[in-house]
């Protein structure tokens, strides 16, 4: 299993993806500044309907998963603590 990256866009508060959907791609996964909320937005629910693939929002609150008919908060809300960086 692999990770491809968008290339940002540099928009305001949201960025649009243009390419083709990588084939065997298995879900859609990206990130929401806090200030927006942890949760899918509408606009992740209704991608994740027209796609047919889930889409994983990750925020600093916590890891959440969309269908596009249901969502589901699919890690801890002090997820990024087990991955805090510590001192030598």
């Amino acid at each position: 299993m692999s990770l491809d990256w968008w290339p940002a866009t540099g928009a305001f508060n949201k960025e649009t993806f243009t390419g083709t959907i990588p084939s065997g791609a298995v879900a859609v996964v990206h990130t929401h500044p806090n200030s927006k909320g942890e949760k899918p937005s509408t606009g992740d629910q209704d991608q994740a309907r027209k796609l047919g693939l889930p889409f994983y929002v990750v925020t600093g609150q916590s890891i959440w998963r969309t269908d596009g008919t249901s969502e589901s908060q699919v890690a801890p809300d002090d997820w990024w603590k087990a991955y805090k960086k510590t001192k030598c």
